[in-house]
């Protein structure tokens, strides 16, 4: 008999971490979708001026949609794979998306990606973004997330070092199993 519960697998970290190029390659297998919780923050923050911080208000109006969207998906017999960002202690998001999502009927994963700071500025290059040419402000961001990884609400064995690992080799040896 096929084991028919859904997976919810949350994945966490700095910019920079990894968080879309893992998603994206997980969301290539067949039973598998994407959700980002940034197209939630483009939409809120739509017509906002750049850089602008984000509200309590605007923070739970993300996360009402996200987890509306990812019980939708579940819904539909596909898994999910959820990436977000984590930028306070205590890590409110992860708290609200492990407690809502509980209450479906999902195995739920999570796993949070702290790769070096070194690694972070260097995708920060590659990727070009205009928010990651402030390179003060970027390795003040990134030491600012990892302090959050080291709340009492994220496990030690859910964190991933892939600072010196590929994509590939990320997946493989911290996703695949959960697949």
């Amino acid at each position: 008999m096929q084991d028919t519960k859904r997976k919810v697998l949350l994945i966490f970290g700095p910019g920079g971490s990894g968080k879309t190029s893992i998603a994206k390659r997980i969301a290539k297998n067949k039973k598998w979708m994407r959700i980002t919780e940034d197209e939630f923050w483009a939409k809120i923050k739509k017509n906002h001026p750049p850089g602008e911080g984000r509200t309590p208000e605007e923070q739970k109006i993300a996360q009402y949609l996200a987890i509306k969207k990812i019980i939708k998906t579940l819904s539909t017999g596909k898994n999910v794979v959820f990436e977000f960002i984590i930028y306070e202690n205590p890590p409110k998001p992860l708290i609200v998306y492990l407690k809502n999502l509980k209450k479906q009927e999902a195995e739920i994963f999570v796993r949070a990606l702290k790769p070096s700071i070194k690694s972070i500025l260097s995708r920060h290059k590659i990727r070009g973004r205009h928010e990651d040419k402030n390179l003060k402000l970027a390795i003040f961001n990134t030491k600012l997330q990892f302090k959050c990884l080291n709340s009492k609400y994220i496990k030690k064995d859910w964190i991933i070092d892939n600072s010196n690992e590929s994509l590939e080799e990320t997946y493989i040896k911290h996703f695949k199993a959960i697949i």
